[in-house]
C-alpha cells in the first residue's frame, strides 16, 4: 500500500482540473490512499472539498482521508495502514514533519511560495504526470538484488545488478543510465536512482533504524557529489541530522579498476585502512550506534570490509552496507567474490596514525550471498518508467 500525505496547496495551487482528475483516477486504480493534512478540521465548505467534490467518483471516496497535523494522528494512520509513505508539501514544517514521521518528502514545484529548505532538501516534482512517474518507481521497487549476511551485526545489500553481459536489453538500458550518473556525473537519472533506493530502504526495517549514515570515500580526496546527495535524502527519510562526512580519505589511492583483480584481493581491505579515518567530529558519537554506509558499486567487498572493521572497532553496535549495483563474477559457483576480513586495529581511529593487522581472511565468503532474480525484472520495468 502507498500512503500520500499532502497539504491543500497540492491541489489548489496552479493545477488544472483534467490533470487532477487523471491523478485521482490513477490513485484509485492503484489503491493509493490520499490523506489531506490540515491545521484545522475539514468540512463541506472547505475550498479543497469544493475542488475535489466534482472530480472524485463516489466509489473512489474511500481513498481520501483527512487528518489534522498532530503527529500522533498521522503516526496512528501509518501504523494502521502499513506501506510506503510519501509526504508532499512546500513548507519547511512539511519537510520536518515528513522527516520525523520517516516519510519520503517530495516538493511540488508548481505551487506558490515554496520555502527555501523545502526546495533544497525535497525531491522536486514538476507536475502531476511527473508525480505518477515517481510513484511508479516506488511501487515498482519490490526487492534488493543482492544480500549477504556478514555476521549478526552487519549485512551487505545491493539494489541492482551492475553486469551488462548477462542482462536483457531493457535491463542494460537502466544499468547504463545508472552508471552514467554514478560514474560520469550525469544528473539526469539521479532522482530516479535516489527514489529507487529510498523505496528499497523503506522496506527494510533494520535500515530505517539507522542512526548515522556515511558514504564510502572515493579514491581521491574529493567527495562524490551524487552519492552525497543520495545520502542527504537517506538522512531525511530516517530523521537523522548528522551531516558531516563520517569517513575521510586522508591519502589518495589508485582507482580499483586500474589494479589487477588478483592484486586487489591480495591487498584486500588494507588499502583502505591505510588511507581512511573516521571524521574526528564523530569522536564520542559512534559507540552503540547503528550505522549504514552507502557506495555506488560493490565487486569484492574490500571497501566495506575496511569500514566495517574500522567502525566496529570504534564501538558501533551495527554496521550495514548498501551499494547501488553489484558486479558479480562467475567465481564460487557463480555467486561472485566477497572477501571477508578481520583486522586488529590499534591507535586513534580518528587520526591517520592507527595500525591494522590482518587476523583472518575468508576469500570464498561470497558463497553465502543470495540473489533475487525478481529484482532484475523490477529494473527492466524501469526502462519504460524512465522513458529510456
Amino acid at each position: 500500500m502507498t500512503n500520500i500525505f499532502y497539504s491543500k496547496d497540492f491541489f489548489l495551487s496552479n493545477i488544472d482540473v483534467n490533470s487532477a482528475k487523471d491523478f485521482i483516477s490513477y490513485a484509485a486504480s492503484n489503491k493509493i490512499n490520499l490523506i489531506l493534512i490540515s491545521h484545522s478540521d475539514i468540512n463541506s465548505n472547505s475550498d479543497i472539498i469544493k475542488f475535489l467534490g466534482p472530480l472524485v467518483p463516489e466509489k473512489d471516496m474511500h481513498g481520501f482521508q483527512f487528518l489534522t497535523r498532530e503527529k500522533s494522528k498521522i503516526s496512528d494512520f501509518i501504523k494502521n495502514n502499513p506501506g510506503k509513505n510519501i509526504f508532499i508539501g512546500n513548507k519547511e514544517e512539511d519537510l520536518f514533519k515528513a522527516s520525523s514521521l520517516k516519510c519520503l518528502y517530495l516538493c511540488p514545484m508548481w505551487t506558490d511560495n515554496i520555502d527555501e529548505k523545502s526546495k533544497k532538501y525535497g525531491i522536486h516534482i514538476k507536475d502531476l504526470k511527473h508525480l505518477i512517474q515517481v510513484i511508479q518507481i516506488l511501487i515498482n521497487q519490490n526487492a534488493f538484488y543482492y544480500e549477504l549476511k556478514i555476521n549478526n551485526v552487519s549485512t551487505v545489500y545491493a539494489l541492482t545488478s551492475a553486469n551488462n553481459i548477462s542482462a536483457t536489453e531493457d535491463e542494460n538500458s537502466v544499468i547504463n543510465a545508472f552508471r552514467s550518473t554514478l560514474k560520469n556525473g550525469n544528473s539526469k537519472y539521479l532522482d530516479a536512482i535516489t527514489l529507487y533506493l529510498l523505496s528499497g530502504i523503506m522496506s527494510l526495517p533494520e535500515i530505517m533504524e539507522t542512526e548515522i549514515w556515511g558514504i564510502m570515500p572515493s579514491s581521491g580526496t574529493n567527495i562524490n557529489e551524487e552519492m552525497s546527495q543520495i545520502l542527504t535524502q537517506c538522512r531525511y527519510l530516517t530523521d537523522r541530522r548528522l551531516k558531516e562526512p563520517l569517513l575521510i580519505r586522508h591519502t589518495p589511492t589508485q582507482k580499483s579498476h586500474w589494479t589487477e583483480p588478483s592484486t586487489r584481493l591480495s591487498v584486500g581491505a588494507l588499502k583502505h585502512l591505510k588511507s581512511i579515518k573516521i571524521n574526528p567530529k564523530y569522536r564520542g558519537k559512534i559507540t552503540g550506534k547503528k550505522i549504514t554506509i552507502l557506495d555506488d558499486y560493490i565487486t569484492n567487498g574490500c571497501s566495506f570490509e575496511a569500514v566495517r572493521n574500522l567502525l566496529i572497532s570504534a564501538g558501533a553496535s551495527e554496521v550495514n552496507f548498501i551499494a547501488i549495483g553489484r558486479f558479480k563474477s562467475r567465481k564460487y559457483n557463480g555467486l561472485g567474490i566477497y572477501q571477508k576480513e578481520e583486522y586488529s586495529l590499534t591507535g586513534d581511529l580518528f587520526s591517520d596514525n592507527y595500525t591494522s593487522s590482518l587476523s583472518k581472511r575468508e576469500s570464498d565468503y561470497g558463497l553465502h550471498g543470495k540473489y533475487n532474480v525478481d529484482a532484475r525484472q523490477d529494473v527492466e520495468n524501469l526502462k519504460d518508467i524512465l522513458e529510456l
